[in-house]
């Protein structure tokens, strides 16, 4: 249930994205020596503790009914950490972050054919302009494709799939039972992978990760209580804060300053999403249909 407090809701959007950012430093650091599969299981192994008594509490089960669409979901969201996760650290925080938030353009171009939802068809100029922006952060040449950027930018494809997934899920299932299967999923889908590459974390890493993990849950809490204070298109356009967020942490811990190149394909991308998400609202009503 919705409680109007748009303020409040923006607020814990703000605090989430922020804990997003920050929980990528951490991320960034410790992937310096651990493989992308370790860090991803680990990441999610620490939020359970955290997640299972508030599931419990909230949903009093942790079973859910569609459980082939909530492994699908949290297998979309598998591959979308992995590319994600890779591409923090093998990109600048900055560039990696908006990368992996171009989902809500991807989810505008898929969910007309996989949620079967009416859209208008401004949304696929908006989405083309957007990716002119993409073009300018991965500036790829002739000679060379920069495969982490394409990496990254996989990320907000499979979480665009992962959201869309959701979307189908809130019929039936409890939010909090949504989020735990995901960290679920995500944790134990990639246990083999670092069991085939297990590199043991010194107590710096292992913290980081620990860190890391809190602060990426504690995001994901953040968010369901922002959609509590708030509708969706109050909310939405508040996501991107974790780019500025990114980039200023790009600034402050490794001393890297964006270039022109990746603050103009930022704001091209966020200015046409937004616009994609004002007019993903407003399906085409065909000529000669009444309202």
């Amino acid at each position: 249930m919705i409680t109007h407090h748009p303020k409040r809701g923006i607020l814990f959007m703000l605090a989430a994205t922020f804990c997003l950012a920050t929980g990528w430093v951490g991320i960034k650091f410790a992937g310096e020596r651990l493989p992308t599969a370790e860090l991803v299981c680990l990441r999610c192994l620490v939020g359970l503790p955290l997640l299972i008594p508030i599931v419990a509490k909230r949903a009093g089960s942790f079973w859910g009914h569609n459980h082939k669409l909530l492994l699908l979901r949290g297998l979309a969201g598998l591959i979308g950490m992995f590319c994600g996760f890779y591409g923090m650290v093998h990109l600048n925080l900055g560039d990696a972050s908006m990368l992996l938030n171009t989902f809500p353009l991807f989810v505008a171009l898929l969910a007309p054919f996989l949620l079967k939802e009416p859209t208008h068809p401004r949304v696929y100029i908006f989405t083309a302009i957007a990716f002119v922006g993409v073009g300018f952060i991965m500036r790829p040449t002739l000679e060379i494709i920069n495969v982490s950027a394409l990496i990254g930018l996989a990320a907000g494809l499979f979480v665009a799939l992962a959201m869309i997934a959701v979307r189908k899920l809130r019929a039936t299932e409890n939010t909090w039972v949504i989020t735990l299967w995901f960290s679920a999923v995500v944790a134990f889908g990639a246990l083999p992978f670092m069991l085939m590459n297990f590199v043991m974390p010194t107590p710096k890493e292992m913290l980081m990760i620990l860190v890391a993990g809190t602060l990426l849950t504690m995001s994901q809490l953040f968010v369901t209580k922002a959609y509590g204070y708030a509708t969706a298109a109050t909310i939405a356009p508040f996501a991107y804060a974790s780019v500025i967020w990114s980039y200023g942490l790009d600034v402050l811990v490794w001393d890297f300053v964006p270039d022109f190149w990746s603050i103009l394909g930022s704001v091209i991308v966020i200015g046409s999403s937004l616009c994609t998400m004002f007019f993903a609202r407003k399906p085409c009503i065909k000529t000669g249909a009444t309202s």
